[in-house]
């Protein structure tokens, strides 16, 4: 079993709202965290932040 919630519900209908503001995830020591139209993530070599309203390439 895995810890966490299902997203299911924002995978099959394009219309629905998240359940939070916050997301977060990790995977091999990388990781990202976005809260409303920011996301910052923390890679190998880098940490950058992004504004998501303004830099639809990161979405």
């Amino acid at each position: 079993k895995i810890d966490g919630r299902s997203i299911t519900n924002l995978i099959a209908d394009v219309d629905a709202s998240a359940p939070h503001n916050t997301w977060h995830w990790e995977l091999y020591g990388k990781w990202a965290v976005r809260h409303k139209q920011w996301k910052l993530v923390k890679t190998d070599k880098e940490t950058f932040l992004s504004d998501l309203s303004i830099d639809l390439s990161e979405h």
